[in-house]
């Protein structure tokens, strides 16, 4: 899911699979022992990019919305039976927790905005 572009989408997308301030960690995912946590990926990038994070939430909300988009599109081939894969058929439940995160982050981001004027 890397993008040839702005590495920032690259840490937004690291960023939905550990727990952040407005959402969970994602069950099972990037919680096995050494694996780096929030903080210091966010240092490392920092360091290695010579750029601040104080955008991230933008792009946090933005991979979050694309994932839940895919998982979505999967969910829905399966159950309306273009697909037989039955393992899509779990990815429901994730579905409407990635669109209330994401719902959650873009209101976080409206209220930045407007307290800016």
């Amino acid at each position: 899911m890397s993008v040839n572009g702005d590495p920032a989408w690259d840490l937004g997308y690291m960023l939905i699979f550990l727990p952040g301030d407005l959402h969970p960690q994602i069950p099972g995912n990037c919680d096995l022992c050494g694996m780096w946590g929030g903080d210091q990926l966010i240092a490392v990038w920092e360091e290695g990019t010579g750029r601040s994070v104080a955008h991230r939430l933008w792009f946090e909300a933005a991979s979050h919305a694309k994932v839940a988009s895919l998982i979505a599109h999967g969910y829905h081939l399966v159950a309306s039976g273009t697909s037989s894969d039955e393992r899509l058929r779990a990815w429901g439940p994730y579905v409407t927790h990635l669109v209330e995160v994401t719902g959650t982050m873009c209101r976080a981001l409206a209220s930045t905005l407007s307290a800016r004027g």
